[in-house]
């Protein structure tokens, strides 16, 4: 095969397909970071009781800061085009109740929302979060051929 037979082939694969892959990869990797921000969170008080030394590291906001980051990101990245894709309102709507709980607890704490709120607040934004990567990747897996 000619390097121009290759370019030919190349030019003609279905952008609709990596785009599909691309969403998928986003919402598994979405899945990933909130079940990382949820076990980092209710993991958190049981570490630091048994290593103590952890909390200097582990219990930063830094920490806190880049794990919602990273769920901000893939949700961005994933859910918001699945939306302007499918146009599933519940998919968005979840998505964003979870993230509004996730980003509440994570940064509420300056603005006067009580400590012992953020581990239900966080957990219960992930879990959001993650039915609506997961609902959200089964559509676009569902729709692999689908041209909207």
């Amino acid at each position: 095969m000619s390097i121009e037979t290759l370019q030919v082939i190349d030019s003609e694969a279905p952008v609709i397909h990596d785009e599909h892959q691309s969403l998928e990869l986003f919402d598994a990797l979405g899945i990933v970071a909130s079940a990382i921000c949820m076990v980092h969170c209710l993991a958190l008080p049981v570490i630091f009781a048994v290593l103590p030394m952890t909390s200097k590291w582990l219990g930063q906001d830094n920490v806190h800061y880049l794990l919602a980051g990273w769920v901000l990101l893939f949700c961005l990245a994933a859910i918001v085009p699945g939306y302007l894709k499918h146009r599933q309102l519940n998919i968005l709507i979840c998505m964003l109740a979870g993230l509004s709980l996730v980003l509440a607890a994570t940064f509420g704490l300056s603005f006067g929302i009580s400590e012992s709120l953020e581990v239900p607040m966080i957990t219960a934004g992930n879990l959001l979060v993650i039915a609506a990567h997961w609902r959200n990747r089964s559509l676009s897996h569902a729709h692999v051929n689908c041209r909207h």
